[in-house]
């Protein structure tokens, strides 16, 4: 079904990161869906695979952390391993993979929002988007935090997103939830950590859009088969 989650979603935690942070799917993603990587590195910036576009990224200068959302729609004969890499080698960095049924439009991406950095607080919002173009879509969000001896396990994010992974390990731990839209609007997302960070914090969201059979809403296509059935 169209915005459900295929396979296991992946997380993984490096205390030194050198290369590609990589995560492997269960199976090859399949063409037409929508892989993600939400990413998060004590570094500043991070640089995913070959053929992966970044939708959204919070920066935070003094402290060169950078958290990000990646992601690209599944093509023909596509592997199972992707990832992202740290612009410094031997950072600290989590990075939740996973892959979302489609079929997606070949240029999927449609709003994004993001908040951060801020510090000192329990709960994280991803920012609010303007309105999304189409009833059929998928948002993503990423929430991160740099703490030391900081629990950001459990979260849970309020506005029905339904959260995907978790990453809890020290000083560098993510989180990330999806949700399947049904009509048009913004769209924002507000996680509640287990405890309170004391360093620093950051949020994002990212829609994706379905792809409309023909190339045409079901509405338009029936307006056309009327005219045609007229004339």
């Amino acid at each position: 079904m169209f915005g459900d989650l295929v396979g296991t979603v992946k997380v993984d935690y490096s205390s030194a990161q050198t290369g590609t942070h990589d995560i492997t799917l269960d199976a090859n993603a399949v063409e037409g869906n929508l892989i993600v990587i939400c990413h998060f590195s004590r570094s500043v910036g991070s640089s995913p695979d070959t053929n992966f576009t970044q939708a959204v990224e919070v920066l935070d200068g003094p402290n060169t952390d950078a958290a990000a959302i990646h992601y690209k729609v599944a093509g023909a004969a596509e592997g199972d391993t992707f990832g992202a890499t740290p612009d410094g080698d031997g950072e600290k960095s989590c990075v939740i993979g996973f892959e979302i049924e489609g079929p997606f439009d070949a240029s999927p991406l449609d709003k994004t929002a993001s908040d951060g950095p801020n510090a000192g607080a329990a709960s994280q919002t991803t920012g609010t988007t303007d309105a999304t173009t189409q009833n059929d879509e998928v948002a993503i969000g990423f929430i991160a935090a740099r703490n030391t001896g900081f629990a950001i396990c459990p979260t849970s994010w309020d506005n029905s997103f339904t959260v995907a992974g978790c990453s809890a390990e020290s000083s560098a731990e993510c989180t990330a939830a999806y949700k399947t839209l049904s009509s048009t609007g913004a769209v924002e997302s507000t996680g509640t950590f287990d405890d309170t960070p004391s360093d620093s914090q950051y949020g994002m969201v990212a829609t994706f859009k379905k792809t409309v059979a023909g190339g045409l809403s079901v509405p338009v296509a029936m307006y056309h088969r009327k005219m045609a059935e007229i004339s």
